[in-house]
C-alpha cells in the first residue's frame, strides 16, 4: 500500500516537473538569417504580384505524403492571407498521365472542385 501511494506521488511529480518545460519548449524566436533560412540571392523571378509572398507546392497525385498533406493545406488556403499567392505545380513522378490530368482539370477550372476525386 505503501509503495503503491509512493510510487503515484512519484508519478505525480514527474509529471508535474515536465509540464513545467512545456511552456519553454513551444517558445518560438524569431529566424535567424544565416543560420534558419538564407536569401536567394539574385532573387529568383515569379509569378506573384508585386508586394506579395509566393508559396508553391509541388505534389503528385499518386504521393501518400501530398494527400495526407490536403486536409491542412486547404484549411490553410481558406485562411490565405492577403499578401500571400498560393499555387500549385504537379511533379511526374515516371508516368505522366497524373501531370496531364491535372493541367488538363486546372486549364478547364476544374482542378479545386475535382482534386478530392481525383
Amino acid at each position: 500500500m505503501i509503495d503503491a501511494r509512493r510510487r503515484t506521488l512519484i508519478s505525480a511529480g514527474a509529471a508535474l516537473a515536465g509540464a513545467a518545460a512545456l511552456p519553454a519548449a513551444h517558445a518560438q524566436n524569431a529566424p535567424v538569417e544565416g543560420r534558419d533560412y538564407r536569401l536567394v540571392s539574385p532573387p529568383q523571378p515569379t509569378e506573384a504580384p508585386a508586394g506579395k509572398i509566393e508559396v508553391i507546392e509541388f505534389f503528385w497525385y499518386g504521393c501518400p505524403h501530398c494527400n495526407a498533406l490536403e486536409p491542412v493545406l486547404k484549411q490553410w488556403l481558406s485562411k490565405l492571407p492577403s499578401d500571400v499567392f498560393f499555387k500549385r505545380v504537379h511533379v511526374p513522378f515516371g508516368d505522366r498521365r497524373h501531370q496531364q490530368l491535372y493541367y488538363t482539370l486546372e486549364s478547364m477550372g476544374l482542378d479545386e472542385k475535382l482534386d478530392d476525386v481525383v
